[in-house]
């Protein structure tokens, strides 16, 4: 039994060496098999530069593609902007008008609603007038119309207040259709065609807004067909008296 065991463990001591030689002869062939990728590593190596390339020129043009476009988008912004700017300023303008429009307009109607009140009390200056010009020399010196004296006075100082001014009118004056109306036309001497006579009814005036015009005579040049009856009479009379002292010659030759 125990030479059979150190048979046995001489077999494997043998089967030992004899894989270590095996494998030492199979190490150069790996080794050999292993050198070969090594003459093989610059086709790759360019083979990926070549990818790169192409994908760096992709991506290149790619990206300029994608400015290009990118510059496209921000000129059409641009257009649109100027546009909405354009849009804006014209709409702030048509505001201003329509803001100065509606401050003019509500100037006028304020005008025109304290004119409207204002004439309403141009008649009570008619009637304060008309009965002063009436009034009897025995009521002159009566205490009582002192105080409606006053009362006059306090209406024409309120409408002086707020702008309200009698319009002038002077006899020969020139008749302005702005401010005066003509209720008669007549011929006077003294007075050229459309000189005012006299003042009928008194206007007034709201600054530079006529609340009534100024009622007036107007004179006229006088008519040429008078002219023309009163020379035809001048000569008519100049020959009955030349005829007439034919007559008489002839009568005292016979």
């Amino acid at each position: 039994m125990t030479d059979e065991k150190k048979n046995e463990k001489l077999d494997k001591v043998t089967e030992a060496e004899s894989d270590n030689d095996e494998r030492a002869d199979v190490a150069p062939v790996e080794e050999s098999a292993t050198e070969e990728p090594a003459t093989q590593e610059p086709t790759a190596e360019i083979e990926d530069v070549e990818e790169k390339e192409e994908a760096a020129e992709e991506s290149a043009e790619a990206l300029t593609e994608r400015i290009e476009a990118l510059e496209a988008q921000v000129l059409k912004l641009e257009q649109q902007a100027q546009e909405y700017k354009v849009g804006w300023q014209r709409s702030q303008a048509s505001f201003v008008n329509y803001r100065n429009r509606m401050e003019t307009d509500k100037e006028t109607w304020r005008r025109r609603a304290t004119a409207d009140l204002l004439k309403e009390f141009l008649p009570v200056l008619d009637d304060f007038e008309r009965a002063f010009q009436a009034l009897p020399a025995v009521l002159e010196r009566l205490s009582w119309l002192d105080g409606i004296r006053l009362i006059e006075r306090k209406v024409r100082n309120v409408l002086n207040a707020v702008g309200v001014e009698p319009i002038p009118v002077e006899p020969g004056a020139p008749f302005d259709p702005q401010v005066h109306q003509a209720v008669m036309q007549q011929s006077l001497a003294g007075f050229e065609a459309d000189q005012i006579i006299a003042e009928v009814q008194k206007g007034y005036m709201l600054d530079n807004l006529v609340l009534r015009p100024s009622l007036v005579v107007v004179a006229t040049e006088p008519p040429v067909i008078e002219e023309e009856k009163q020379e035809e009479a001048e000569q008519a009379t100049d020959a009955t008296a030349s005829t007439s002292e034919t007559d008489s010659q002839t009568e005292e030759e016979a």
